[in-house]
């Protein structure tokens, strides 16, 4: 009976992520570099509170911000005046849903920037991560963003 149970356990854990409320997903895949409710560490990996939500507000932020999380970021990155050198690591794993449930978190903290984004959804993110760019160019394609006051 008890092997029962832990084998339907084990057979539903893939769908319990992503049923996961967004805090719980953000906690689980991202808090540990980016460290609770977005706030960063200093010198070591940017802050996503209040930054995510302003990239989000532009179209071109949106594929980014699919991309980064998809893809993953190496390299060096001016961040609040302060800059980081770094990786973080791709999440191919996680589903469309996942990844629109963490972003979507990630919009919601605060500060708020001057214009509201819209919510991710599955459908979105499943379409900019057919389109969007590979790692490669994911550093000029930052920098182009920056220099458009798209990434603050």
């Amino acid at each position: 009976m008890r092997a029962a149970a832990l084998l339907l356990a084990a057979s539903l854990a893939p769908f319990a992520t992503q049923a996961a409320e967004p805090s719980a997903l953000y906690d689980t895949h991202c808090a540990l570099c980016h460290q609770r409710a977005g706030a960063g560490a200093p010198g070591q990996f940017p802050r996503l509170a209040g930054r995510v939500a302003t990239i989000a507000a532009d179209v071109r932020g949106r594929g980014y911000l699919v991309n980064v999380v998809r893809n993953g970021l190496s390299g060096s990155i001016d961040v609040d005046g302060t800059v980081i050198t770094g990786l973080m690591p791709p999440l191919p794993q996680l589903q469309a849903q996942e990844v629109a449930n963490i972003l979507n978190y990630l919009t919601s903290l605060p500060p708020a920037p001057k214009h509201k984004a819209q919510r991710f959804s599955a459908a979105e993110v499943a379409t900019l991560s057919q389109q969007t760019l590979p790692s490669e160019p994911l550093p000029a394609e930052r920098q182009s963003l920056v220099s458009a006051g798209v990434i603050p």
